[in-house]
């Protein structure tokens, strides 16, 4: 008798820990879907108002999430009524790439992207492709991890995945089945992680909005695309010059760089963009002078410089023009123009446009 008293207490026990653990769960899930920073399960309210502000030719400051950051290239692109002479189309190392680094009256955008992948590149494309007016000329900024599987960037850009998978069967001619497998973004509602994000997000309370001045601690937007950061990042001067041990592996993405990946998607979509009588720019900017030196002494890091070598001669044998070059000696440049590793000021882009673009 005592036995099944003490049975039926833990069975109230352990629907009572049931009942509040569900519950629990189910309030840390509904934080996570009303908060939604990284935008995974609606669209953000303020996108739609960055993106027509944009457009209009003004300025919109605060900071965006991976996925936003596609989803308003997205907004742009289908908003924007005309044909563009040029886009860029990178990561965060070439968001300080300005309209008037490029002389002359050109209709030019920046779709530069935190976190920027070659799929983000392809689904770039495939937005134009899908309105059905390609740019004119589009420069694509090599950043050497793109091709490194290892990497461990964020799959951003499958928030824009449609246009990926259009984009590949285009290229290919035909329909091509590709693996949209990854984590289940429903997961995240109580995802550990997500939660502390959404959190912080909540608290910081920032959010898009016009601004006519640069001279403000934020990301600031131009309407070309363009991005200025934030003080911390926008007035450092990362002038180290001792060098790092050659063993180290300091810089994140070109670590665990074994061998050269998607390397045919790479060479078929450029070929395929070159049929459509797209004008194709290879773009290297310049890294550190103390990570490029790293790049040279530590074997691990071979790859990232051979890499250089094997795009020029792509370039070469498809008369496709290459411009600027993984080395800062190249173009003078020293520490102060850095703010770390691999992030320029804005000189770094300038001096590389002003080689091939020179103004009259």
């Amino acid at each position: 008798m005592i036995k099944g008293k003490t049975i039926l207490q833990y069975k109230r026990w352990f629907r009572g820990f049931l009942v509040c653990f569900l519950a629990l769960l189910s309030l840390v899930a509904l934080f996570n879907c009303l908060v939604d920073g990284s935008g995974l399960f609606r669209l953000n309210k303020g996108l739609k108002y960055a993106a027509t502000n944009l457009l209009g030719g003004k300025m919109v400051a605060g900071p965006l999430g991976g996925y936003d950051e596609r989803k308003l290239q997205r907004l742009i692109v289908e908003h924007y009524p005309r044909t563009r002479d040029m886009i860029v189309v990178g990561s965060s190392r070439t968001m300080r790439l300005q309209k008037r680094f490029i002389h002359g009256d050109l209709d030019f955008f920046n779709h530069s992207m935190a976190g920027a992948d070659l799929e983000d590149y392809v689904a770039i494309l495939g937005l134009y492709r899908d309105k059905g007016s390609l740019p004119k000329t589009v420069v694509f900024s090599i950043d050497p991890w793109i091709f490194n599987k290892n990497k461990g960037l964020p799959q951003y850009w499958k928030s824009i995945s449609r246009y990926y998978e259009k984009m590949v069967a285009e290229v290919y001619g035909r329909e091509i089945k590709v693996s949209m497998a990854g984590p289940n973004k429903y997961m995240q509602l109580i995802n550990l992680d997500y939660t502390r994000a959404n959190y912080k997000y909540l608290r910081s309370g920032r959010k898009l909005y016009v601004t006519d001045r640069t001279d403000i601690d934020d990301f600031v937007r131009e309407p070309d695309g363009s991005m200025l950061f934030p003080y911390k990042m926008r007035f450092k001067k990362d002038e180290r010059s001792t060098p790092y041990s050659p063993e180290a592996t300091p810089i994140r993405h070109p670590n665990n760089f074994e061998s050269l990946s998607r390397v045919k998607l790479f060479e078929n979509f450029m070929l395929y963009l070159q049929k459509k009588e797209v004008n194709v720019i290879l773009l290297l900017l310049p890294l550190h002078p103390v990570a490029y030196k790293l790049f040279n002494d530590n074997p691990r890091y071979q790859l990232v410089l051979s890499l250089e070598k094997y795009l020029r001669d792509f370039g070469l044998r498809n008369h496709i023009m290459l411009i600027g070059s993984y080395d800062p000696g190249r173009y003078q440049l020293t520490g102060k123009d850095f703010f770390d590793d691999h992030h320029g000021h804005e000189i770094v882009a300038e001096k590389v446009f002003a080689e091939y673009f020179p103004s009259h």
